[in-house]
């Protein structure tokens, strides 16, 4: 598991743009077309973590809301 995951590194690293130049030309695009897919998949499980921690937030301040609410309405 340690292999590949450092595997898996190492082959990220080496699509960097940066790297252009001791990359061979037949390995150029699909390196960095793994780079990009890469950095595509690490976005998108960042934005569903933030968005699952919003939906999270949003629905503790509704019960807090609806429990202020019903105090103010004397229906306790």
């Amino acid at each position: 598991m340690l292999r590949g995951a450092i595997a898996v590194l190492l082959i990220y690293a080496y699509g960097h743009p940066g790297l252009e130049a001791a990359r061979p030309a037949a390995l150029d695009t699909p390196l960095q077309g793994f780079h990009r897919d890469i950095n595509a998949i690490i976005a998108d499980g960042y934005r569903a973590i933030t968005r699952f921690n919003d939906d999270r937030a949003v629905a503790a301040v509704k019960g807090y809301a609806t429990h202020l609410e019903t105090q103010l309405r004397g229906e306790d």
